[in-house]
């Protein structure tokens, strides 16, 4: 039970960021049309509507399609606006002349001792923060089926890293003033680098995987908190009326890996 409540402790703040970037996605790309509020409130009500109606379920296919849609247009994205900066050269040209700062290794301040410690540290800690990444370990049906996941999981992650440093290298050169940074990838979405129908396709991807960051954290969290603290709460209560408390673990509870 006390670890199911660490985990509240650590995923509910985790969720709150997963929002915020979409309300900030949404008002930079709008241009403020759509304020900072909405966006937060239009993820969580998916958030909770995936989660309620499909649990597990939403979570499996807003991973998959999510997926397969960030990588395909941020990649399109990344390549077009490089290109409107010259290429590869062009793009680096402006780095080395204007951010020399930014193709250092390892980077201006950014490994202290302090800094490495405090990306460090909370790897010791993944499990207990974010169960909703090791509930994932129960989806597959066989081995070779986790060892699929698993491969896909780094080639991706490879890839889309890549791609995301790319990303801000072409924000730093195209907008060097931008005083947030968190603004970089709405400015560069709303601007005439990209087109508007890739742009919103981007929104959409990125949408999708806070969406799915927080249903999964959502239903991890309702399961945790119906088996681990409602059950102990009060003893002796059925498995039924467990999963009766909580909406999301009645309609796909996790099933241990077979084979």
């Amino acid at each position: 039970m006390a670890v199911s409540v660490a985990s509240c402790l650590f995923l509910i703040p985790y969720a709150a960021v997963q929002l915020s970037g979409v309300g900030y996605l949404m008002q930079g790309m709008t241009g403020g049309a759509i304020p900072f509020t909405t966006g937060l409130m239009v993820a969580t009500a998916l958030a909770i509507l995936f989660s309620y109606v499909a649990g597990i379920r939403s979570v499996m296919w807003t991973d998959s399609l999510q997926a397969v849609l960030i990588i395909v247009v941020s990649t399109l994205v990344a390549l077009l606006a490089i290109s409107e900066l010259g290429g590869f050269s062009g793009l680096f040209h402006i780095l080395e002349t204007e951010h020399p700062q930014s193709l250092s290794v390892p980077g201006s301040g950014l490994f202290s001792f302090v800094t490495f410690l405090g990306l460090t540290i909370p790897w010791f800690f993944f499990a207990l923060t974010n169960p909703q990444v090791s509930q994932r370990l129960f989806i597959p049906s066989s081995l070779k089926a986790m060892r699929q996941m698993l491969i896909g999981f780094l080639v991706f992650g490879f890839v889309y890293t890549l791609v995301s440093i790319l990303w801000g290298f072409t924000a730093l050169a195209a907008f060097p003033g931008l005083s947030n940074a968190d603004m970089a990838t709405p400015t560069l979405l709303a601007s005439d680098m990209i087109p508007p129908v890739l742009s919103v396709l981007v929104m959409i991807g990125i949408m999708t995987a806070a969406v799915s960051t927080i249903d999964s954290i959502m239903l991890t969290l309702a399961s945790m908190l119906s088996r681990d603290v409602y059950a102990n709460v009060k003893p002796g209560t059925s498995l039924p009326s467990v999963r009766s408390s909580s909406r999301s673990s009645r309609y796909c509870p996790l099933q241990p890996l077979r084979g």
